[in-house]
């Protein structure tokens, strides 16, 4: 006689083995016949589950593992349950099968790794370390535990123990994920060629298509041992492997129509972008552009809220992949998408390379090329890419607008300027920009400008300084040029507040190079802080030229290494010149047009319009 049960299990068996060679069509059609015999087989509606994760719709997927749990209920099938509402953006509900996971089996270390993440997302830093810790008290190898414990401690700028943990991770399982994520916070810390060394080995394990290259090509920038054409290829290889770009949708071409703008970002937060984003949003004319904000954000803010409400429609796409992205914006029928990040965190670029809109433009967050060749602008202006200096260096077409490529948009609680005189210590020299941007030659730059003004300090405020390790390395390099660390006023990361209240104890800023500073020279010149820029021959080191000539310091722009230094030195002898700047400076950054919001919303929107135009004509 037949044994049914043990026919019922060889099948399943069957229908596993069918899977793993690749096949999930004919497995999922053995296990929905296993079904019709047994509506309780809770293996067979496992495999299906499976499936229906990785091929959709995540709807049944949801269907099947409540099927699961209801038969089953075993703690993995909760966590499975949880995972699946994680990915539908249900958080809360997500949560609570975390939870019930671990009251049936309290070793069970995945459903912590994700409750940890949940509270991670939500900003529960406090919470979220004590889920990872938890696991890795029962799996001190566990990888997953590991790598979203050191996020979550980066978070904190703890970077050394951060750190230490990425490198037990890469040791017990060298993925892409691990590497990247030793990247940052190598890179935080202002250990770029560590940094970039992280990347690679995460791009050697991953391939092209994963965080490691995004990392890569980012860390890049920075470096002043790669010239710009190098940084160009990296950028132009990555862009490479998406080179056959899906046609792009077609669109009623009528020039003068109300056209339809999707800006995408994880940033519509407290951030940088929000100081250049928001006049945009504020100031579109909503009869000519209907605006749709593609929101990453997790976890929303106050400043979420604010763009939140400036905008005609907001998305949030954080929990989408990027082919789901695609689709969203081809459903919403966008004309002009703008990318706002490129290669920063929360990259969307391989959305962008499914080519979802008529016209992309990568925009604000990255003045470098993307590399794809879907991307057809970036939106730039005369003196950040003068003509004829660095097309050479994009996949894209440069649209130039007149006056400067952004706007800038100060916070309203900026505290006063304080009148100061250099104290009996004398000039304090100050850059409040990332380690990450603090090379090699920059550190030999500053060091030649305080041996050539005696009795000066020079402030560093950076959340990488945090780490007593990059405190020591970074006054061991200064030493090694002759300045003795305590001429160095080294400051760890602050509130908004307290970082704008630090502007007041700088008297000259020097700027970073290769890789400019941006929102921080803006800041600076806002708080009455004179800028010293030296422009390079590619867009990312001439940022500080384009904010300087915009608001009349041309003079202020070094031409060459020398006379960064010079221009640095004359301007701290020059008592009466720095008093009368502290003075006048944030009266002269009104009246300019990098705070003229209004006028510049203008010529991005006329800039919006000519390329519309030109795609118009090739109809």
């Amino acid at each position: 006689m037949n044994n049914p049960d043990g026919i019922e299990a060889s099948r399943v068996q069957l229908a596993a083995q069918i899977l793993r060679r690749g096949d999930a069509r004919k497995s999922a059609e053995l296990c929905n016949q296993i079904l019709d015999r047994n509506p309780k087989c809770v293996d067979a509606l496992r495999i299906l589950t499976f499936i229906a994760r990785s091929t959709g719709p995540l709807d049944y997927a949801l269907t099947l593992a409540r099927r699961c749990v209801e038969t089953g209920s075993c703690a993995q099938d909760h966590v499975v349950l949880g995972e699946i509402l994680r990915e539908l953006n249900r958080s809360s509900e997500a949560a609570t099968e975390f939870e019930k996971a671990i009251e049936l089996d309290p070793r069970n270390t995945a459903a912590m790794v994700c409750l940890g993440h949940l509270r991670a997302i939500a900003g529960q830093s406090a919470q979220a370390e004590q889920w990872f810790q938890r696991a890795l008290e029962l799996n001190p190898q566990d990888i997953f535990a590991l790598n979203n414990l050191a996020l979550v401690l980066v978070q904190s700028h703890r970077f050394g123990e951060a750190i230490a943990l990425l490198n037990r991770a890469v040791e017990i399982e060298p993925n892409g994920q691990a590497w990247a994520n030793l990247g940052s916070a190598l890179l935080e810390t202002g250990r770029i060629d560590q940094a970039i060394e992280a990347y690679e080995r995460g791009m050697s394990v991953e391939g092209p298509f994963g965080h490691a290259n995004h990392g890569l090509l980012l860390a890049l920038l920075h470096s002043d041992r790669h010239t710009p054409e190098q940084v160009f290829v990296a950028h132009r290889t990555w862009g490479r492997n998406f080179a056959s770009a899906s046609l792009p949708p077609v669109r009623d071409r009528t020039p003068t129509r109300q056209l339809r703008i999707g800006y995408v970002s994880s940033d519509f937060r407290q951030h940088a972008l929000q100081y250049f984003i928001e006049p945009i949003l504020i100031h579109h004319n909503r009869a000519e552009f209907e605006v749709t904000c593609y929101s990453g954000v997790t976890p929303p803010d106050d400043i979420t809220a604010r763009l939140r409400s400036l905008s005609h429609r907001w998305i949030d796409v954080g929990w989408l992949s990027d082919a789901s992205l695609a689709d969203q914006i081809r459903t919403d029928r966008i004309d002009i998408l703008v990318d706002l990040s490129a290669h920063s965190a929360g990259s969307r670029l391989a959305a962008f390379a499914a080519k979802p809109a008529p016209i992309q433009i990568s925009y604000l967050g990255y003045a470098a090329t993307t590399g794809l060749v879907a991307m057809d602008y970036r939106i730039s202006d005369a003196i950040l890419d003068p003509p004829g200096l660095t097309e050479h260096l994009h996949a894209e077409r440069l649209l130039r607008l007149p006056d400067i490529f952004w706007c800038y948009q100060p916070d309203k609680d900026a505290p006063d300027i304080v009148d100061r005189a250099p104290d009996s210590q004398g000039i304090v020299f100050g850059s409040l920009n990332r380690l990450a941007k603090i090379t090699p030659a920059a550190i030999s730059l500053w060091s030649k400008i305080l041996t050539g003004v005696p009795g000066s300090r020079l402030m560093l405020m950076a959340s990488g300084l945090a780490d007593e390790s990059a405190r020591q390395s970074f006054e061991a390099h200064f030493a090694s040029h002759g300045i003795d660390p305590a001429r160095l006023i080294l400051r760890g990361p602050g509130t908004p507040e307290e970082y704008m209240a630090a502007l007041n104890d700088v008297d000259i800023g020097l700027d970073t190079y290769p890789f400019n500073g941006g929102t921080t020279t803006c800041h600076a010149l806002w708080m009455g802080v004179p800028v010293i820029t030296l422009a390079g021959t590619s867009p990312i080191s001439r940022t500080g030229a384009t904010i300087l000539n915009c608001v009349g310091l041309s003079d202020l722009i070094a031409q060459s290494p020398e006379g960064y230094v010079s221009c640095s030195i004359q301007l701290a002898k020059n008592m009466h010149r720095l008093q009368s700047m502290r003075r006048e400076l944030r009266s002269r950054l009104r009246t300019s047009p990098l705070c003229d919001a209004p006028r510049f919303v203008r010529n991005l929107e006329s800039a919006y319009r000519s390329a519309w135009q030109e795609y118009s004509s090739l109809a």
